[in-house]
């Protein structure tokens, strides 16, 4: 620090803290002598900063040798943890001071008036009263006029009380502190500005009551706003942030950060307050050990785990197991975990995941499996039913909202109403479509009643169908509430023409159905997801026995193309996905192994969807008779994996582009950073610039000064100068320099400079260096001509207002002089005698 302190050309002075000085800069030398390289004035900063709080910095007016600077001398602690470093001293303005939060307590008036909006404020407590100086108008105050305390605080916002407790204190005990505060008046145009009065009673005042206190007041409209919005942005952040860690504890299974080091260890720097709990340990044990986790799995899975993070830290992919754990209070659990690895430039290794406790999953399709069996007689019987009763079964229900949906209808509803079954789906009221209009004002009345009265009712009325023409049909239907303000209206719907031979059965199947139908959309409703059961016959036919209504919605098929070929299923499968489904199917059923597979669909409304299908194969008679199993929709977590992974692309590319057009780039472009013990890097370097230079990469990755190697050493002064200047200033530099290349001979370089980030070890910049021989050389031959020119002109000159012989002045040199005297004397008066004038023109 002291190296870097003693080149600086701004007056600065590091003290240690005992008050000894360590080091001043070179600014500081000019402005002191031998005898005395510490003014007074900076020995009493260095004092009064040490007798106070190290929080806060000092200012005493500038009152040595050149005596008429209008300077303070601004005293401020450093970093302690620096063996070197104490207390930091420079010479600065009013406003550098202000801007730095205290103005000490000079003796006497303030300057005035002070520049950049800073305007002189006498406070006096014995009086109660307040002066301001010049340029208080512009602030809404009166200009060069006493106001008492009671005048000033009326102009003060009501909100701003701490103003009022301020000044009632220092008239009351005149604190050591002075005085810093900020309030609002009304300024000029009736807007509210925000200002900063700041001041400080001497030091040394002794135990008498000061009369005055000078301080110094400016609008900080600017940046009040500027911190309230920062403030209400911080606040929002923290908000955010408070919120998604609040969401993550709350929800279901548990989200983490861990970094894997490249000693090895595991380090979780964020985990969901659900995570200690899936797992079985405490937060504690996983801060210690990020292997904790695993403390109650067994340990062939430990081992096959880190098997696995060690192959996908290298490929990158992602993985998605599950985990048994032996829980010491909740028994053995499964937790499904998903995670994936992203490498760091250290060798590090940082992975992102989720996990779920999945035990209530496993244990359903357990239970699934279990009761596949009566599930499919219940839905075959079903079925039969629905084939073989005349007419059409339906249910259909009315919500609290007043929309209305069909449940369940038979295969035969939309044809004998002439609706496609898409539309009822869609609109359950299609179905009236085509009654007629004489008979569709005593149906909806029959509705009405039967709704009112939850009884059943009956009705036969005429469908104009459009293929088959008039037909007569009968409704019976029953509305039963089940619970939640829903109405289930369970119906069917006959062809009168048939009605004796078919009254008995329809009552008959309309109550099986209606048992059965309970307990079907009992055993669907609590699945998860759509539950589907799929089988291949003995002809290789592939058919879906039964699927919960989800299913149809999930691969946008429609239910009765499903139930009448089950192929369709297949068909809404995206083509490049159907190959890798077969063959899970197949090895499904050669190993008796789950099926699980993610795949595209193209015939859903919402455009391309990613579902997840998983399925547990039965045998029956020795070979794989079906599968029972599960799909949903998994297209919000592929598209999340894609974008992150197209992001990591564009990211390479642009680096990649970046680098292309730094090696075709004219000269050379560079990083750099100089750190505050005068030592340079270089964090990039095109290859152009060794070549420049006459150096190779590595001298310059070992000693960044190696870049001077080449360079003479008055060359090589003046070019630190130049980055010292662009470093204090932070201001872009441009400047030549010669280079004595290896290999080239004199080559002349001009390198352009700008700082970037400035931090406590030192300053980041960019920079880029041409080389510009060829320009110098053509300065440098145009100069020469432009010489040889003015001499060749000297001399003409000469040799035409001389003779050649004797070198003596000749008559046009004679001539000129004439003209030159003619010029200073003035014209004779015409009243003037003639003979004068003939001797003028005889001479």
């Amino acid at each position: 620090m002291k190296h870097f302190i003693e080149a600086l050309d701004h007056p600065v002075w590091l003290c240690s803290d005992g008050g000894e000085l360590l080091a001043l800069s070179r600014g500081a030398r000019r402005l002191t002598t031998q005898a005395a390289p510490v003014p007074a004035c900076v020995i009493k900063a260095v004092t009064v900063l040490r007798s106070g709080t190290r929080d806060r910095p000092v200012a005493e007016p500038w009152s040595a040798e050149p005596d008429d600077l209008d300077a303070l001398v601004l005293a401020k602690w450093v970093d302690r943890e620096d063996p070197t470093a104490g207390i930091l001293v420079e010479l600065t303005s009013e406003q550098g001071a202000t801007a730095n939060g205290m103005l000490a307590g000079a003796r006497g008036s303030l300057p005035a008036p002070l520049a950049d909006g800073f305007v002189p404020v006498t406070i006096r407590p014995g009086s109660g009263t307040i002066a301001f100086g010049p340029g208080a108008a512009a602030l809404g105050l009166p200009d060069g006029r006493d106001l008492t305390f009671g005048q000033f605080l009326e102009r003060i916002h009501a909100e701003d009380a701490d103003v009022s407790a301020s000044l009632r204190n220092m008239a009351e005990t005149c604190p050591l502190g002075g005085i810093d505060t900020r309030f609002r008046t009304l300024g000029p145009d009736g807007s509210w500005l925000w200002l900063r009065l700041t001041g400080r009673w001497p030091e040394d005042r002794g135990t008498e009551r000061p009369t005055e206190l000078i301080c110094l007041m400016r609008d900080i409209t600017p940046e009040q706003e500027d911190m309230l919005r920062l403030e209400e942005s911080a606040e929002a952040a923290k908000r955010q942030l408070n919120r998604f860690r609040q969401m993550a504890d709350n929800a279901p299974g548990a989200v983490y950060e861990r970094v894997d080091t490249v000693d090895g260890q595991w380090v979780y720097t964020y985990h969901s307050a659900g995570m200690p709990d899936l797992f079985g340990v405490t937060a504690e044990e996983i801060q210690r050990d990020g292997r904790a986790v695993f403390k109650h799995i067994d340990a062939d899975q430990k081992r096959e785990i880190a098997a696995q993070i060690s192959v996908v830290r290298q490929t990158g992919e992602e993985i998605e197991r599950v985990l048994h754990i032996a829980h010491p209070t909740r028994g053995m659990r499964a937790v499904m975990l998903t995670t994936r690895p992203y490498t760091q430039p250290d060798g590090s290794t940082i992975w992102f995941g989720n996990m779920a406790d999945i035990t209530a999953q496993v244990a359903a399709e357990r239970r699934a499996a279990e009761t596949a069996e009566q599930l499919r007689a219940s839905h075959d019987r079903l079925n039969r039913l629905a084939d073989n009763a005349p007419g059409a079964l339906w249910e259909y229900r009315e919500m609290p909202d007043g929309t209305v949906a069909f449940a369940y209808f038979s295969a035969s509803l939309p044809e004998m109403v002439g609706v496609d079954a898409e539309t009822l789906h869609r609109d359950p009221t299609s179905c009236l479509r085509y009654v007629s209009e004489s008979d569709s004002q005593q149906l909806i009345e029959k509705f009405e009643i039967a709704r009112e009265t939850h009884t059943p009712f009956s009705c036969s009325y005429t469908l104009n169908h459009p293929q088959q023409g008039a037909r007569r049909l009968l409704i019976s239907a029953q509305p039963s509430e089940i619970g939640d303000g829903v109405t289930a209206w369970f119906a069917n719907l006959l062809d009168v023409t048939k009605q004796e031979e078919t009254e008995a059965r329809a009552a008959m199947a309309f109550e099986e159905l209606k048992d059965l139908h309970k307990r079907l959309s009992s055993l669907a409703g609590n699945a998860p997801a759509a539950l589907y059961e799929f089988r291949i016959d003995e002809n290789g036919k592939s058919e879906f026995p039964f699927f919960t209504p989800r299913m149809p919605a999930l691969m946008g098929v429609s239910a009765k193309e499903i139930t009448e070929n089950g192929q369709s299923v297949f068909d809404a499968v995206h083509p490049e996905d159907l190959p890798a489904i077969i063959a899970d199917t197949e090895r499904s059923r050669e190993t008796l192994e789950q099926f699980s597979q993610t795949f595209r669909t193209t015939m859903t409304e919402g455009g391309e969807r990613w579902i997840t299908a998983t399925a547990k194969p039965i045998v029956e008679n020795g070979s794989v008779a079906r599968w029972f199993g599960f799909m949903f929709d998994a297209t919000e977590r592929m598209e999340a994996e894609k974008r992150a992974n197209q992001a990591s692309e564009e990211l390479r590319r642009a680096h990649a582009r970046f680098l292309v057009m730094a090696d075709n780039a004219p000269g050379a472009i560079f990083e750099f950073r100089l750190t505050i013990d005068r030592k340079l890097h270089f964090l990039f370097v095109s290859p152009q610039l060794p070549a420049l230079l006459g150096v190779t990469c590595e001298n310059i990755q070992e000693d960044g000064f190696a870049v001077y190697t080449n360079v003479p050493r008055e060359d090589r002064e003046a070019s630190i100068a130049h980055i010292h200047r662009a470093i204090n200033s932070g201001k872009s530099v441009r400047f030549r320099h010669r280079v004595n290349h290896p290999e080239r001979g004199e080559r002349w370089v001009l390198v352009s400079l700008s700082p970037n980030k400035y931090d406590d070890d030192g300053v980041n910049g960019f920079g880029n260096a041409i080389d510009v021989t060829e320009d110098v050389r053509r300065e440098t031959e145009l100069r020469r001509t432009h010489e040889m020119a003015e001499k060749m002109r000297r001399e003409n000159e000469h040799q035409a207002l001389h003779d050649g012989l004797t070198g003596l002045p000749n008559r046009r040199s004679y001539d000129r002089e004439s003209e030159v005297t003619d010029r200073l004397i003035p014209s004779p008066d015409p009243t003037t005698s003639s003979s004068t004038g003939a001797v003028r023109r005889g001479g």
